[in-house]
Formats: structure tokens, sequence, C-alpha cells
């Protein structure tokens, strides 16, 4: 249907646009400060074709995604990446667009449901759009650069597959960041290195260096410095 220039299609419509429920997978960012947005399989695994995702949508209803019409004030920021561009009416048209209302107000409109993406690139999401999006190292002036050392809380947390530890540094210093189980005992070793002053965050994606997946469980992140150390605990669930 095509209702005030917003078009929305249901992914279980009728042939030739047979996009399967497989297709619903990802949005590909059209400007470098916005992340990869991927459907969370892991959370929300598809199920074989045919049956319903009946532990996401109602039964009653189907999952959805719109396309946008762009107008000259709107900016297309995410394109529709079917998995079956060959069946999808979708492939390659505008599911996420920012429109400057004002030189102080943008509005973002999505047409994928973004509780059901990804945590971690979600949160990257919230961030560019609030303006919090950190940065590697602070470049645009004085203003930028933390005055305090800090480590922050990773997100999500509980986590799974994957968490983002953000932290500051006020100088340049060597930065180790490592993660520790329970026991004590260290199982990843995430930086080892020279840092300049910034603001950093570094994902985890709850395995040891070699790749092997960890347990569920708790474990402890430890930021250490030439000056500071800190630690803070995350619950990994699976």
């Amino acid at each position: 249907m095509n209702l005030m220039g917003i078009m929305a299609y249901r992914v279980n419509t009728t042939p030739p646009y047979i996009d399967s429920l497989s297709g619903f997978i990802s949005a590909i960012p059209q400007l470098t400060a916005f992340p990869e947005i991927a459907y969370d399989s892991l959370r929300y695994p598809f199920y074989s074709s045919g049956e319903q995702l009946s532990e996401i949508w109602p039964t009653n209803t189907a999952p959805t995604v719109a396309s946008f019409t762009v107008n000259e004030r709107g900016e297309t920021i995410y394109l529709f990446n079917s998995l079956y561009p060959e069946t999808s009416s979708f492939h390659n048209q505008p599911v996420g667009v920012r429109t400057t209302v004002s030189d102080d107000i943008e509005t973002y409109l999505f047409g994928f449901h973004l509780w059901y993406m990804n945590p971690v690139q979600a949160r990257e999401l919230i961030d560019v759009i609030m303006g919090k999006f950190p940065t590697d190292v602070a470049d645009d002036g004085p203003s930028t650069i933390p005055t305090d050392f800090a480590l922050g809380q990773n997100y999500p947390n509980p986590f799974n597959p994957a968490t983002v530890i953000p932290f500051a540094l006020p100088s340049k210093t060597h930065v180790e960041l490592t993660v520790y189980n329970i026991l004590g005992q260290r199982v990843a070793t995430l930086a080892d290195e020279e840092m300049a002053a910034g603001r950093y965050r570094i994902q985890w994606n709850g395995t040891l260096d070699n790749g092997e997946p960890l347990a569920s469980g708790i474990y402890f992140y430890r930021l250490q410095t030439d000056s500071r150390a800190v630690a803070k605990k995350m619950l990994l669930l699976k």
C-alpha cells in the first residue's frame, strides 16, 4: 500500500514480491557516521520457510518493513538489504530517513523494528541520533577532549552475543583493557597499546582471544593506564 508517500510492504505478500522472512536482514548505512543495523538473528532466530515467527510477532500479524519516499528536505541514511534482492520490492529502497526541520531540529524515520536489531548496533544508532556518538580520537578541538579518566558501564548489560565498553582518556597513555572470569583468570585482552586522549569504545563478543566462546556468567573488565586502574562487572547470558 502507499499512503502519504510512505509505502508499506508485508514480507509475506504474493509473488513476484516473495521476499522471505530471512530477507528481513539488515540496513545499509549511507553515511559513515551511522552503524550497520542487522536483525538480531541470534536472539530471534528465523524459523524454516513457511513457519510464523510466533515468538517475535503475534500470530495474527506479519513482519513488515516500510520504504519511504524522500523529499528535498530528507536524507536517506539507510537502504534495505534483502537476502534475495531479485524477489524483493524493498532491495536498495530507503528504510531510514533523516529530515531537517530547522537549524536545531531533526527527525528520524525507520522502516524496521529497532528493538529486534542487534542491541549493540541499535545502541550505536541511538548514540548517533542523540549526538553522543563516541569518537576513537577527539580531533575537533580542546572542548572534545575528556577532562577526566573514566571507564563506563558496558552496554548492553546483560549481553549476548556482544557488548561495548566505553572509556575516556584525558591524556596520552598506555592502555590495557582486559577481561577476567570470577576466578580472577584473564580470559581476553581487548587493548594493549598507547592511546591518545579521547573517547573510545571497544566491542567484545564474549570469546577468548582465540575466538572460543565463553559460557554464561559474571565477568570483570579492567582498564589499566600509566596512572590509574579501575574494573567493572558485566553479565554474559546465553
